[in-house]
């Protein structure tokens, strides 16, 4: 399902070395099969603005790979292979060699994150689906540079209920951060100003969840609705800056529109009357009897 979760995405990675290196050995044929002097002479490989040329990008193995690759996907993602994927699974379930089984707390936590992963992806796919659907309808190609969600850097949920009675550990939050880190969420319900947590006979289930993304910045308000429309999910804060612009066309292409690297803290509530009755023993026992 988690797999499902990032096909939903249509993402990608930026082209690898070794896709530069089979890239580049296409341009060394491409270039012994045509007299490429007498054919480019007085072009130039970028504008006067510093944009790379058409020409540029297909004389540089970067750029044209990362062209390639970008007109097939709809925003890049790191996979669940990755040493940090976009997406995670709960603490103990993150390792499909292990010999033992997992304990009932790491499996109930576990569905619990899917649920809100889900609901997550769910809104970013209906955002950029929304948007390839004009674009069909106009006879443009949809691709990541020209969609309004451009990189999926993290979803990381709050490994367990936001409780009065503890802090768990917790990472940067929202807040200024570089481009690849993973956004956590707040480690404790003072640090929120909801104040919000799980009470003892479980009414209301917290959770914390945090979203870092790279996206067209106009349709943040319409991210923000999708994942909050119909769900008990608030949004706590919100922080973003600008993406500097990439004329060199490689690594990851956002396109001509601008960007923002945004994160967002959300705090989430499961009515008890829903979820207590599905709830292992163990983990009822554990976080909401007293």
């Amino acid at each position: 399902q988690m797999e499902a979760l990032m096909a939903k995405l249509k993402a990608g990675r930026p082209p690898s070395n070794n896709d530069i290196m089979l890239v580049s050995e296409e341009i060394i044929l491409e270039q012994a099969q045509l007299d490429s002097a007498a054919n480019t002479a007085g072009e130039s490989d970028y504008h006067p603005n510093g944009v790379l040329t058409a020409l540029g990008a297909a004389r540089s193995p970067a750029a044209r790979a990362a062209i390639s690759r970008a007109r097939t996907i709809y925003c890049y993602a790191k996979g669940l292979d990755a040493e940090t994927p976009a997406l995670h699974f709960h603490r103990g379930m993150d390792n499909p060699d292990a010999l033992g089984a997992a304990d009932a707390e790491d499996c109930w936590f576990a569905q619990v994150h899917l649920w809100i992963q889900t609901d997550v992806v769910d809104a970013m796919a209906s955002v950029n689906d929304g948007a390839a659907k004009k674009l069909v309808a106009q006879g443009v190609n949809p691709w990541v540079g020209i969609l309004p969600i451009k990189d999926f850097i993290s979803l990381r949920v709050s490994d367990e209920y936001v409780s009065e009675r503890r802090t768990f550990s917790s990472g940067s939050g929202a807040g200024v951060a570089s481009d690849r880190d993973i956004a956590y969420p707040p480690g404790a319900p003072g640090l929120t100003m909801t104040g919000s947590y799980t009470d003892a006979d479980c009414q209301f289930l917290v959770l914390y969840f945090s979203l870092r993304i790279v996206m067209d910045q106009r349709l943040l308000p319409k991210l923000i609705e999708r994942i909050c429309n119909d769900r008990f999910h608030s949004l706590l804060q919100v922080s973003y800056r600008a993406v500097e612009p990439n004329p060199a066309m490689t690594g990851r292409i956002y396109g001509a529109d601008p960007v923002v690297l945004v994160t967002m803290d959300f705090e989430t509530h499961m009515l008890g009357s829903l979820f207590i009755n599905a709830m292992p023993d163990e983990v009822y026992s554990q976080h909401c009897a007293e």
